[in-house]
């Protein structure tokens, strides 16, 4: 039997730079999911406006345009590694209401500003707008800064949406890059059968001055 000839890879469709389109899918998906999620972590850990920045010993003033929230909330950040109980036992700050309650704002953060890193320490229990004295003793012999931001339940949701970007969007890439070479090779692979087939060499013929299978049929007058 003639071995039906090869057609040229050139005029096969779809062309072969969908396969090359595929994996750059794949690759940017994978991209996308790193970058979404390094700024959107990015995008928690700096949320938080800086009202204030004082050394331990001196009083500073600040102005509470806004008071807690559900979603936002006034922080006590510190330069060194300090514990909430410290900044509850060191600490005190007082406005239009008294004294304000100093807590554990229930889980962990840092941030950097101006190339400073600030540890998150306690939370402000800031409940009315007004200017606020804040002071802490000066045994501690830190830095501090006091800000406004988002508190645990936006920083969880913000965390949530960070870690699924960086799971589902290079999923997404990936399921749909290898569905795009997938079906370039179906496609080409049908094209080329339709392209043999076209040719007089497709499946069950056979070309010139070939018989048939073997057998009583298929063969020349004279041969049986």
């Amino acid at each position: 039997m003639a071995v039906p000839p090869a057609p040229d890879p050139a005029v096969l469709r779809p062309r072969k730079l969908w396969f090359w389109v595929g994996g750059l899918v794949i690759v940017l998906g994978i991209a996308g999911g790193i970058t979404g999620f390094i700024l959107g972590i990015a995008g928690v850990v700096n949320s938080t406006s800086t009202a204030a920045e004082f050394d331990a010993g001196e009083p500073a003033t600040f102005e509470a345009d806004e008071a807690n929230t559900d979603s936002d909330t006034w922080k006590l950040y510190a330069d060194q590694d300090i514990s909430s109980r410290d900044a509850e036992e060191n600490c005190e700050v007082t406005g239009p209401g008294g004294q304000v309650a100093i807590s554990d704002p229930g889980y962990s953060s840092e941030t950097t500003v101006n190339d400073e890193r600030w540890v998150l320490v306690a939370q402000l229990d800031i409940t009315e707008t007004g200017e606020y004295t804040v002071e802490c003793d000066a045994s501690t012999n830190a830095g501090f800064s006091v800000g406004y931001g988002p508190g645990l339940g936006d920083n969880a949701m913000g965390i949530v949406g960070s870690i699924a970007a960086l799971i589902l969007v290079p999923l997404l890439g990936v399921i749909a890059g290898l569905t795009m070479i997938v079906v370039t090779a179906v496609r080409r692979s049908r094209h080329r059968t339709r392209l043999q087939a076209a040719s007089g060499y497709g499946p069950g013929q056979y070309g010139p001055g070939q018989y048939g299978p073997p057998g009583d049929y298929g063969a020349p007058p004279g041969k049986i």
